[in-house]
């Protein structure tokens, strides 16, 4: 906390956290700018929902939901996608979203946003063909959000075309 020479710029490895935390506790939040905007988002989720000192997590809760569009919006909305807490927290409460039309029918799934999501994906087809990128725990959360919302759960096209030729 004494060093007036923080690490600029932004290191890779183990020390990132640590010195964005740092950075964060001396006031120095200049020196996140210094961190390329994609790599800093999951790094500001996972100081956001931890056992960081309240500043902290409140400086990271805030700049998520302050990003403009580019990369580091898109990361924000996929690890949302993924099921991030934090990320989907900041999503939800900034309006953010996904530039990529191919992840929006997922985002607005997964953000449960039925209304624009019956709008672009009536049939759920656009939905089940983005899919298969999801890990077994996100295919679960989604399939927890169908049941809880009393809608159709959703299902890989590969697996729907497994078991008609199978």
């Amino acid at each position: 906390m004494d060093n007036p020479h923080l690490c600029r710029p932004a290191p890779l490895g183990r020390d990132r956290t640590a010195l964005a935390v740092v950075a964060i506790l001396k006031g120095r939040l200049d020196l996140l700018d210094s961190y390329d905007p994609a790599s800093l988002v999951p790094t500001l989720a996972r100081l956001a929902g931890g056992r960081f000192p309240a500043p902290v997590a409140q400086v990271c809760r805030q700049r998520l939901r302050a990003l403009g569009p580019g990369p580091a919006r898109e990361r924000l909305c996929l690890l949302a996608v993924e099921g991030d807490t934090e990320a989907l927290a900041a999503v939800t409460d900034s309006g953010q979203e996904p530039a990529s039309p191919t992840v929006l029918p997922l985002f607005l799934f997964r953000t449960e946003q039925w209304e624009r999501y019956d709008a672009l994906d009536p049939d759920g087809a656009l939905l089940e063909e983005h899919i298969e990128v999801l890990s077994d725990r996100g295919m679960a959360q989604l399939v927890e959000i169908a049941r809880r919302n009393g809608r159709k759960e959703p299902e890989p096209i590969s697996w729907s075309a497994t078991l008609l030729t199978g």
